[in-house]
């Protein structure tokens, strides 16, 4: 199978390329048990991913940072999630957040560029802190 037909079309997104992928893999390769075992996988990406870093050769990064996706949407499958949602809502969540921060910073008289960046964390983490659940099972941290 040759990587064009691995590439997403327009209408696809990271679940198609990696469902693709994983089809014509699972011939070949055996699967995790579960995430627990992709997510250790995931642990050695970003190892190697700190490694290339160090060393600044950029072609090495890419692919690292690749294996580090691949890696996290492996975990997403494993756990019956969407992993394109996953970054989809994350991006939902940034976008609410940073609108809270601009305007907690618009109410104390200045831009987001004007603030220092321990202002900047701290109006982060208040947003944080407005939307996290109250009780037991809200110690997660996003």
């Amino acid at each position: 199978m040759s990587w064009e037909q691995f590439q997403p079309g327009e209408k696809e997104g990271w679940n198609a390329l990696f469902d693709k992928f994983n089809q014509s893999q699972s011939k070949y390769l055996v699967d995790w048990t579960g995430w627990p075992d992709a997510w250790k996988k995931v642990g050695e990406e970003v190892a190697e991913v700190q490694e290339a870093l160090a060393g600044g050769n950029d072609a090495r990064v890419a692919d690292e940072l690749g294996d580090l996706l691949f890696s996290i949407v492996n975990v997403a499958r494993l756990r019956g999630m969407d992993a394109e949602d996953c970054l989809r809502r994350a991006s939902e969540k940034f976008t609410r957040r940073f609108g809270k921060v601009e305007t907690e910073m618009k109410a104390a008289g200045r831009t987001v560029t004007e603030a220092s960046a321990t202002d900047l964390d701290q109006a982060w983490e208040a947003a944080k802190a407005q939307e996290r659940p109250s009780g037991p099972e809200s110690g997660m941290r996003s």
